[in-house]
């Protein structure tokens, strides 16, 4: 009876010990229960992870294929509009060429009626050199 007198009052200063080794082998327990379900968590998180990635680099495929599309889209926009613009460029100079032979024809060689016109038409100055007669 001695001993375990002398056992509970030791128990008794020394109660954190006996419930950190309790803690301990409890903890162990149920870690070994869990051991099994922990790495099939891992399994399946890693299994998340991997669809995740590959969902991401799905996204950016399509991304980056939209990207090449559009930038044709834009190229081919872009040449359309290179090409209206040279054929209006053309119908003007053939525009512009017809009313410069119009007004050539209508002034009958007067330089100043011929001047005056053609700056209208073209937009540029003309300016007849000096008379040399005076």
């Amino acid at each position: 009876m001695n001993k375990l007198k002398v056992f509970l009052a030791y128990l008794k200063k020394y109660w954190l010990v006996a419930v950190a080794i309790i803690g301990f082998i409890v903890f162990e327990l149920l870690m070994q229960r869990r051991s099994d379900g922990l790495a099939k968590t891992l399994e399946e998180i890693e299994k998340r992870h991997d669809e995740e990635i590959k969902a991401i680099k799905g996204a950016h495929d399509v991304e980056e294929q939209q990207h090449e599309k559009n930038v044709q889209q834009l190229q081919n926009r872009l040449a359309e509009i290179e090409r209206q613009y040279n054929v209006a460029e053309q119908k003007l100079d053939d525009k512009k060429r017809e009313e410069i032979k119009q007004i050539l024809s209508d002034t009958d060689g007067n330089p100043d009626e011929l001047a005056k016109k053609l700056s209208e038409a073209t937009g540029f100055a003309v300016v007849l050199p000096p008379d040399d007669k005076e």
